[in-house]
Parts: C-alpha cells; structure tokens; sequence
C-alpha cells in the first residue's frame, strides 16, 4: 500500500510539494534529503537546501495512506489540486487559483503540530 505526502518546512508551515509513493513518506523524504545533499538540481532539492540554510527542516505529512498502487496518481493528482504554489506543479498555473479549504485544514494541523513543539521545547 502507498502514500500520498506533502512536504513542507519548519519554517512557514505550508505544503511546497506533493508526491506518491509506494513505500512510506519518511522513506521518500530520507531519498529527497539524499538527493539535495548530493546537490541533485531541482527546484525541490533548492527548497530543501534553502530550508537547511536558514535552520529548518523539511518534514513530510501522510495526507493519505493505504492508497493501492493502482490509484497513487489519482490521489496524487487529488492532492495537488488542494494547494497553491507547489514546486512541482509547473506554470503555467492558474495564478487566481488559491488553497482549497481542505489544503487550510491541512496547514492549521500543521502549524498547530509546529506550535506544540514549539511550546515542548520551552
């Protein structure tokens, strides 16, 4: 069974790429950090490096898991259409479209989750 994942940093919060994969999202993200180190060029890896450059991490959120194979692109496709501004949803992007309710949904956990551990650390 797959996963649907966003990933974002600890810096602002927000969902800057949505990918599928077969296994689980922390393993896809430890190949993506992998890769960024390795200085692999894509706009995803200069992300994650700009995260790392002003002391952020970048983490991964499950938006869907238990997905069979068959539908990971389906979904994927699903949840690409729930945030703007994503890294791999190439222009040209409807510029007028904006975050659906469910993608702000999906960023108030977020940023509660940061404020929590936030709070943790004190």
């Amino acid at each position: 069974m797959g996963e649907i994942y966003g990933l974002y940093s600890t810096r602002e919060g927000l969902v800057r790429y949505v990918g599928q994969t077969e296994y689980s999202a922390r393993k896809r993200l430890d190949l993506i950090i992998t890769k960024a180190l390795d200085r692999e060029p894509s706009a995803l890896y200069d992300w994650v490096r700009d995260a790392w450059r002003t002391e952020h991490e970048v983490r991964a959120y499950v938006l869907q898991d238990e997905v069979i194979p068959a539908d990971l692109e389906m979904f994927e496709a699903y949840w690409i259409e729930q945030f703007s501004e994503l890294l791999n949803v190439k222009p040209p992007a409807d510029p007028a479209r904006s975050t659906t309710d469910i993608g702000q949904r999906i960023y108030e956990t977020i940023h509660a989750q940061l404020r929590g551990q936030a709070a943790a650390s004190y």
